[in-house]
């Protein structure tokens, strides 16, 4: 995802963006180490939340529950494009309060209520509820620091900040970029990277209609980040409203 590392009062970098990795992004766990970048644990795996209430289900029977309703979800094979994953979940064999965590874990870790999301389509499929006890990493400079130096290495006189493109067009010479302010690039090759949301908003040529439609049909999940320094130590860790689905993390 985008990346923003903004420092803390304290001294701690805060992640506006992209939070952390996990071990099977590899590519950008070597990128960082070619470019002379730290990675650091985040001390916790975000996928082992013990609720915002002292009396809610444990961590072992959330996590036996999250197995339950990955080997149902396995069990039901091909699904339909419109079965979402709260459809599953509702379906499974669990206690319900032990589904409304898990739900409420799947949601906030998706910025998106899992109502929403497309259980066939979902990123790691029937594995998606299981529960990982590998800490996840950040980078210890901040893991805006990871675009910071791709852009030093590639010279930032080749880059074209500030320059907000409108649209992305091809004919028989090659590609053509627009700017907002009709400025224009030639390119024989241009590679699309942004978010679903941005995405949406660029007039992209030559596109077949049944991938115009799939972009118009792409939901995009909104997440709020609220950050505050504390006095004293805070050992790491995340925990899970169910309420209103969010989660709160040290």
């Amino acid at each position: 995802g985008r990346t923003w590392s903004e420092p803390l009062a304290n001294g701690h970098i805060a992640e506006r963006g992209g939070e952390y990795f996990d071990s099977s992004m590899s590519d950008v766990h070597e990128l960082a180490r070619e470019l002379g970048l730290h990675m650091t644990t985040q001390g916790f795996n975000p996928t082992v939340r013990q609720t915002a209430d002292p009396n809610g289900p444990s961590l072992e029977d959330l996590e036996t529950a999250a197995k339950v309703f990955a080997g149902y979800w396995e069990s039901l094979g091909e699904i339909a494009h419109d079965v979402s994953i709260a459809d599953i979940l509702k379906a499974a064999p669990l206690e319900r309060e032990l589904a409304t965590v898990i739900g409420a874990r799947l949601s906030s870790g998706r910025a998106a209520n899992v109502s929403r999301v497309s259980a066939r389509w979902s990123e790691g499929g029937f594995q998606t509820p299981l529960v990982s006890h590998e800490h996840n990493t950040r980078i210890a400079e901040g893991n805006q620091s990871l675009s910071q130096r791709m852009a030093y290495e590639l010279g930032h006189e080749r880059l074209k900040l500030r320059w907000p493109v409108a649209a992305i067009d091809q004919d028989q010479r090659g590609c053509v970029i627009t700017s907002m302010l009709g400025e224009t690039i030639r390119a024989d090759i241009i590679v699309i990277a942004v978010p679903v949301s941005i995405l949406k908003r660029l007039r992209v040529g030559g596109l077949d209609a049944r991938t115009r439609l799939a972009i118009a049909k792409v939901g995009f999940g909104q997440a709020t980040k609220l950050h505050l320094t504390v006095d004293g130590d805070c050992a790491p860790g995340i925990k899970q409203e169910v309420s209103t689905p969010f989660s709160t993390w040290a």
